[in-house]
């Protein structure tokens, strides 16, 4: 996956207003930009490209509203989405999409982040409280690129 120097999460014309701002101060920066539509059907739309072209990459997920993105820091390619229904994962930049709720109750979840070291990914619900699902071995890459 590229690396962003800015990512915006979210779409219509706050995402636009975002690029715009961005471009007055930065006219080569790289922007990432992934957003959801507001009213059914539900996608996961990703622009690679400042927000100039969209694709859709709902992949595997369902049509339900989705409210908050993680990306791994240190296993790039790796995001997670939380949506109205609980949290799914992706392990190729947004292409595909897989449920992964390890134990999570079926919730809204408005608020993701990937812990340091990458061991544990924390959700924040709507009415449920906050949960912290702990990532496989597989997951946990640390900052000095060696694992466990």
């Amino acid at each position: 996956m590229p690396h962003y120097p800015y990512l915006i999460v979210g779409a219509g014309m706050t995402a636009d207003a975002a690029v715009r701002g961005i471009r007055e101060l930065d006219a080569q920066g790289a922007i990432g930009v992934i957003g959801t539509e507001a009213d059914p059907p539900y996608t996961v739309r990703k622009s690679v490209d400042g927000g100039t072209t969209w694709h859709n990459a709902s992949n595997g997920l369902p049509d339900v509203p989705a409210n908050a993105l993680a990306a791994d820091p240190y296993l790039p390619g790796k995001i997670w989405l939380g949506t109205d229904v609980g949290i799914f994962v992706s392990e190729d930049a947004g292409a595909t999409w897989a449920p992964f709720n390890d134990g999570l109750p079926n919730v809204a979840i408005f608020d993701l982040k990937v812990s340091k070291p990458g061991s544990s990914l924390l959700a924040c619900t709507h009415g449920r409280g906050a949960f912290t699902l702990a990532l496989s071995r597989s997951d946990a890459i640390f900052a000095d690129g060696f694992d466990g």
